[in-house]
């Protein structure tokens, strides 16, 4: 059980997070107020200077050295909706809801510290890392957090992690968790540190949402790899302003639609995604592509429409994100070939002209990103773009591994 934890869960096992001050949504405790200090010796490289022409003895040099080990070296980091956190040292043990925050710890060179995702190796994209030779990380590395149909608090107790990049409003809304649950993990274990931000439309989201890259910025922080960040922030912008330099004017871009792997095709129960400004369709926004469902309303967060409706918009592009974690054949087999045999779906535009594919998978951290925009990119612009490798693949590798 979850409240059998081991005795190393003592507050000398506790020395990454010194506290934590927001209060969220009804006594939500972001970080571990009312923790005590463990007087363990903190890492640092600061040195107190010594006085102009102070002699100095052995016993003065042994006092001097245990007054720089015992120096503060925490440091803060502001995180909505978590508030401030302040670390002793960088986390070494890290879980995950799903791969934006996993895949920010891979591209900071933390990928070891990554226990755990929600939902195990078998929802995180590998085919990213397949493209880039030299990062030393597979996602079957990595455990699993679920258990009996959501994420299991006696699992996380398994995994003892010392930081949990979720956002602590999801273990509250999706998985049954309540304050006291939250404020007992972060007490034993460590504070939560995350920010939903794949998608908008949940009312329960009601602080600022991040970008990719403010976030990614905040996890560099957590684990002191600023250095890295900046690497990755400077060759992303390259990227995107290569990409975009060279896209058609805005009235020749092309109206896509986006629509759900797990629509059943077959009745033409289709669930389509708006093209939002955030992480999950990011690269769609960086194409600049028009939204083929801009004049339908949504169910809050998804708009429902059968083949007639689908017809109506005609999109001239079908992606489905999130196909690309399965095979072309399955998805031929369950997503093309439906709609081609059916009356009213082999009419729409993108059908007729084979212009339907895989997408990237949706909870992208950086180098996730990277590889979905330059598929993306060749998927819609065939003309321009071609199989051409649109980023440096050996300059991620590089960053990843500490060569900035």
């Amino acid at each position: 059980m979850a409240n059998e934890r081991p005795d190393r869960l003592e507050s000398s096992r506790r020395d990454y997070v010194k506290y934590g001050g927001a209060v969220v949504g009804g006594g939500l405790l972001a970080g571990c107020a009312g923790r005590s200090d463990s007087g363990s010796t903190p890492d640092g490289n600061d040195t107190e200077p010594a006085a102009e022409n102070e002699t100095t003895t052995g016993e003065d040099d042994e006092a001097a050295s245990d007054e720089e080990s015992t120096e503060d070296t925490s440091y803060s980091v502001e995180m909505a909706p978590v508030g401030e956190l302040t670390f002793e040292k960088p986390p070494e043990r890290a879980v995950a809801y799903w791969s934006t925050y996993g895949d920010m710890l891979v591209a900071l060179g933390q990928g070891d510290a990554l226990l755990a995702t929600a939902y195990g190796p078998g929802s995180y994209p590998a085919y990213p890392y397949e493209e880039i030779p030299g990062i030393d990380f597979s996602p079957d590395q990595t455990g699993s957090l679920y258990a009996d149909g959501g994420v299991s608090k006696e699992l996380i107790y398994e995994m003892d992690p010392d930081v949990l990049h979720f956002d602590p409003n999801i273990m509250r809304q999706w998985f049954g968790f309540d304050d006291g649950d939250i404020e007992e993990i972060t007490g034993d274990l460590g504070p939560f540190a995350a920010n939903y931000i794949r998608r908008k439309g949940d009312e329960w989201h009601d602080y600022p949402y991040y970008s990719l890259y403010e976030a990614f910025g905040k996890v560099a922080e957590i684990y002191q790899q600023q250095e890295r960040f900046e690497a990755f922030d400077e060759l992303h912008d390259e990227f995107i302003g290569d990409i975009q330099s060279r896209l058609p004017p805005e009235d020749e871009r092309p109206a896509i639609a986006l629509i759900t792997s797990t629509s059943d095709m077959e009745k033409g129960d289709i669930t389509g995604y708006p093209i939002e400004d955030q992480v999950g369709k990011k690269q769609y926004n960086d194409l600049g592509v028009k939204n083929a469902f801009a004049e339908l309303e949504t169910d809050g967060a998804f708009y429902k429409v059968d083949y007639e409706g689908l017809l109506e918009v005609d999109p001239e592009i079908i992606v489905a994100p999130w196909g690309l974690m399965e095979s072309e054949e399955t998805f031929e087999k369950n997503f093309v070939q439906p709609m081609k045999d059916d009356p009213v779906g082999s009419e729409v535009s993108a059908v007729k002209n084979d212009r339907v594919f895989r997408g990237g998978a949706a909870n992208q951290g950086p180098i996730i990103n990277l590889v979905n925009t330059e598929i993306a990119a060749q998927q819609i612009y065939p003309d321009v773009f071609g199989e051409e490798q649109l980023f440096d693949r050996q300059r991620v590798s590089d960053i990843v591994n500490g060569d900035i």
